[in-house]
């Protein structure tokens, strides 16, 4: 997941996503290590906080970019003129 990261281009937040990804690697490989389930429940845990939260935010901004409703009688474009 590190390498897919543009970390020229991400700034600060591709940099703390770097440190996060490392810290899920290393998590993964002491469950492997240990044969624990625990790092792996913590890495799911951690990967669904940060899935949700993308999911609100993607849903907010799709809110917002969605048109108003149009009012009857003020409608784009009824008693304009762009003619000079």
């Amino acid at each position: 997941m590190q390498r897919s990261l543009r970390l020229d281009k991400g700034g600060e937040f591709a940099d703390q996503i770097f440190g996060l990804y490392g810290f899920y690697s290393t998590k993964l490989n002491e469950a492997d290590f240990k044969k624990e389930e625990e790092p792996i429940d913590t890495v799911i845990r951690l990967f669904t906080e940060i899935r949700d939260a993308w999911e609100e935010m993607l849903t907010k901004q799709k809110v917002k970019a969605e048109p108003a409703p149009a009012i009857s009688g003020i409608g784009v474009g009824e008693g304009l003129s762009l003619k000079a």
